[in-house]
């Protein structure tokens, strides 16, 4: 073997040490930086973190007839190995009108945590979800107070022949060179009509 090919192969060898030792050790890293975090260091999810709906106008929802929730899983954490590690994940809701031709009202997205208690309500006053329109709501990656069991809780105002929207959300999030992704649909829990 030539002097350039053992230099090479050499330098090869060192790039590929240098690559394995970044990928072991970067996942503890990010985790102890994470950990040594104070609460101070860490954004609230508030209001600021939804992204608004389209038509953010306040809507009226009393005249109509049907009123639905549903329950949506959001991870804003999830375990990854042993002594019960965990890494952030970021959150997305989206609320899907799937007609083409009615609205319904949005008139509820509350944020809970894994213990079921509120942390957030999205929403103040119902907003109006056009046909086809899609709306959502972010929760950050740095929110680690919903846990493993966050959740949201969707409600809706409609009209009896409107159909249900289509609710997912999908939590994104990386270890290392990991990447992380669940994709989750809302489960309705409960549909009155007057």
């Amino acid at each position: 073997m030539s002097a350039s090919a053992r230099g090479i192969l050499i330098t090869v060898i060192a790039v590929l040490a240098v690559a394995g030792i970044t990928v072991w050790l970067l996942p503890s890293q990010v985790d102890s930086v994470l950990e040594g975090m104070e609460a101070d260091d860490v954004a609230p999810v508030a209001q600021s973190n939804a992204i608004p709906a389209v038509d953010a106008a306040p809507f009226p929802s009393d005249d109509l007839p049907c009123r639905t929730t549903a329950y949506a899983p959001v991870l804003s954490s999830v375990y990854i190995g042993g002594d019960q590690a965990h890494t952030g994940l970021a959150g997305t809701i989206s609320i899907r009108n799937i007609s083409e031709a009615e609205g319904f009202a949005l008139t509820r997205a509350d944020y809970f945590d894994s213990a079921g208690r509120l942390l957030t309500q999205f929403l103040q006053d119902p907003v109006k979800v056009g046909p086809l329109q899609t709306v959502e709501f972010y929760v950050d990656v740095v929110e680690r107070e919903g846990g493993s069991g966050a959740n949201f809780v969707i409600g809706w105002a409609s009209e009896q022949h409107v159909p249900a929207p289509l609710i997912e959300t999908v939590m994104i999030g990386a270890v290392g060179a990991r990447g992380i992704s669940v994709v989750s649909r809302a489960v309705q829990m409960q549909r009155s009509c007057r």
